[in-house]
């Protein structure tokens, strides 16, 4: 067991066995720099609809959802795909740029 693990559980006793084991086949996890990728992508998204409403007046727009953004559990994505589809129909009541679908996420 990893020290701070002792310390945050408050043990003080030494144990008497301990064991550690990988579960494959388990829920994914994103590899190291996936925020930052996610940040660059919204980045991306945003400007470019920024640009295009600018050139057309319209802002034309590519919302993404699922498990590569915003979560691998079903539960993250029914609650991401919930808040992009009410964000998306804000939107479009207020007049405003519709969402990337990254504004909200871990």
């Amino acid at each position: 067991m990893n020290p701070c693990t002792f310390q945050q559980l408050g043990i003080a006793a030494t144990p008497v066995h301990t064991s550690c084991h990988i579960l494959q086949q388990c829920i994914p996890q994103y590899t190291v720099g996936h925020p930052e990728r996610l940040d660059r992508v919204h980045a991306t998204l945003a400007a470019a609809r920024t640009a295009a409403q600018s050139n057309s007046g319209v802002a034309r727009c590519l919302s993404v959802v699922g498990a590569g953004y915003v979560g691998v559990g079903v539960n993250d994505l029914a609650l991401a795909a919930h808040r992009l589809a009410v964000n998306l129909h804000q939107s479009q009541q207020g007049g405003l740029p519709p969402p990337t679908g990254l504004e909200q996420r871990f």
